[in-house]
């Protein structure tokens, strides 16, 4: 996790390390999360913009830990389709592209 913390009486909140990357006509989005249960665990979309947030307990020190993390959404996403996974510790998320937005090949014609 990133070291970017704001501490106020035992809650620190902290904002989580994430890759982003493009593959097979959606975009992969990996956030570390260790020690995080899937139901300390939220995510929303609301405005075209995915926001992810949620509570675990910082094992050094015993004190309650909030992150978040918010994206603003392109056109391109289909955010009906967003599916996501939560494994060893990584949040995964899978943004898949609407059709319209993937790229398509031409076919060239001879004469």
């Amino acid at each position: 996790m990133e070291k970017i913390m704001e501490k106020s009486k035992n809650t620190v909140q902290t904002t989580p390390a994430c890759d982003i990357m493009e593959e097979n006509g959606s975009v992969r989005l990996l956030m570390d999360l260790p020690g995080v249960k899937a139901d300390d665990l939220n995510i929303e979309v609301k405005s075209r913009q995915l926001r992810i947030s949620g509570t675990m307990q910082d094992l050094w020190q015993g004190n309650q830990v909030e992150f978040r993390r918010s994206f603003n959404l392109s056109e391109d996403i289909d955010t009906a389709r967003i599916a996501a996974k939560l494994k060893d510790g990584v949040l995964a998320l899978t943004l898949p592209k609407v059709p319209s937005a993937q790229v398509h090949k031409i076919a060239i014609t001879r004469d």
